[in-house]
């Protein structure tokens, strides 16, 4: 039996990890009638999926590793990424450069640098019962532990990974949507402002000037976390799919 554990799109690709058939399939869904083919195949029991600009990163719960491939290349082939895990879990999450995953069977949440040679695990949470999936709502992560039958929430996930935090000076500003695809609307400005985005390091990615009802173009930006700094201190964490 086709057995989908893992799924994650990028623009109008859907990707799915079938972990019985050792394959991930792809979908464009943006035809009338779309059909998963096989995009690639000799993996071992693919669970989660995460997609980072160009690089899909593949957990493989068998070979107990964390691999990726390059969705440009004609014929992705998949490079090891880290090994040696203890039974990787549903669980993959990418917050700036460090990659979250679950370790099911090491009952642990743990991470990587990404951006790293030779990337080293360092464990965020132990001593869990189970964890599988896990989902990030602002500094905090939430996990999935199946045999205590909860669902478990760590807080400051990003006070070692950010320099910029949440601020609510201004109650009015709100934007949308986010998380967001292409771009995002900025309400309740009302004044025209200088505005900044931030990656998760602090560096500048863009500057801009903020109207009324401004709307920012965010297609040529990589997928990830960004911060959105507006004149009067308001300070807002976006997604980018």
């Amino acid at each position: 039996m086709w057995l989908p554990t893992g799924m994650f799109f990028k623009e109008d690709i859907l990707y799915i990890a079938a972990a019985t058939e050792n394959k991930i399939s792809r979908a464009d869904l943006s035809e009338e009638n779309p059909v998963a083919t096989d995009f690639i195949t000799g993996l071992d029991f693919p669970n989660a999926l995460f997609i980072e600009g160009d690089d899909l990163y593949i957990l493989e719960a068998k070979a107990d590793k964390i691999s990726k491939a390059d969705l440009s290349a004609a014929q992705p082939s998949p490079v090891d990424v880290i090994t040696d895990l203890d039974d990787p879990g549903l669980g993959m999450l990418l917050l700036g450069e460090e990659l979250y995953f679950s370790q099911y069977g090491g009952g642990r949440i743990s991470k990587i640098n990404i951006n790293e040679e030779t990337p080293v695990v360092t464990d965020i949470a132990t001593d869990l019962n189970g964890p599988t999936e896990i989902l990030q709502k602002g500094d905090e992560l939430f996990v999935a532990v199946r045999l205590d039958n909860k669902v478990s929430k760590i807080d400051n996930v990003l006070s070692t990974t950010t320099s910029i935090v949440d601020q609510t000076s201004d109650s009015n500003i709100s934007i949308y949507p986010n998380p967001s695809w292409d771009s995002i609307s900025i309400k309740g400005l009302e004044r025209t402002q200088t505005g900044a985005l931030f990656n998760t390091t602090g560096a500048k990615i863009l500057d801009f000037t903020a109207r009324k009802n401004q709307v920012l173009d965010l297609k040529n930006l990589e997928a990830g976390i960004y911060y959105l700094v507006i004149e009067n201190g308001w300070t807002q964490k976006i997604v980018k799919r």
